[in-house]
């Protein structure tokens, strides 16, 4: 990631990692930087660990091509990880509210 953002600057906001040989994995998005407050992710800044000094707020990753759509559901879905999902975690592990949210709120993006 520190050698993107070398190249092209410390100018996105996201970045999708797409590997071009498949594995065996699901896609799925981390957060490297949160300011927003009240959705139930603390604030955090782990810019610097990725080469970005301010703008760089998180990195999905696509384990092939064939999961990779931008325009796809399954590129929202994982990019609502970060404000969706965290607003509506609640302290049981055992309730699926947080992955499977309340039908009014993105529930296209989640089911």
């Amino acid at each position: 990631m520190p050698k993107l953002l070398e190249r092209f600057g410390d100018a996105f906001d996201f970045v999708d990692i797409v590997f071009d040989r498949a594995t065996v994995a699901n896609r799925y998005h981390y957060v490297v930087r949160n300011a927003v407050s009240g959705i139930g992710l603390g604030a955090n800044d782990l810019g610097i660990a990725y080469g970005s000094a301010a703008r760089l707020k998180g990195i999905t990753v696509f384990p092939g091509m064939t999961f990779f759509d931008a325009g796809a559901r399954a590129h929202s879905h994982e990019l609502g990880h970060v404000f969706h999902t965290q607003f509506f975690h609640r302290p049981t592990p055992a309730r699926l509210d947080s992955y499977f949210p309340y039908p009014q709120c993105g529930s296209d993006l989640f089911i």
